[in-house]
């Protein structure tokens, strides 16, 4: 059963800031960096790396790191559910 999160909880924490160089000096929310990420799948094709998809290994501590900075969930969950509700707005 999936777990049900408030869209204002998920809105607030798709507005949370992110700290990473790596995607863009533009990228400063999470939603930004989800944005950039299907960017960044979308112009490298067959060639995108999900392992590195802006350079570098570790990209999904970005998100998970300002999520637990910002006293919200950090779990796949929950970054699920963010990510759905994006569809909605």
């Amino acid at each position: 059963m999936k777990k049900k999160y408030p869209p204002e909880t998920l809105r607030a924490a798709l507005a949370v800031r992110v700290q990473d160089d790596d995607a863009g000096r533009d990228v400063r929310t999470i939603r930004d960096y989800f944005l950039r990420l299907v960017e960044q799948l979308w112009m490298e094709g067959e060639g995108f790396s999900g392992k590195r998809p802006f350079g570098n290994s570790g990209w999904e501590c970005v998100v998970l790191d300002a999520l637990s900075d910002n006293n919200f969930p950090n779990d796949d969950a929950f970054v699920r559910a963010m990510i759905r509700s994006m569809r909605e707005d």
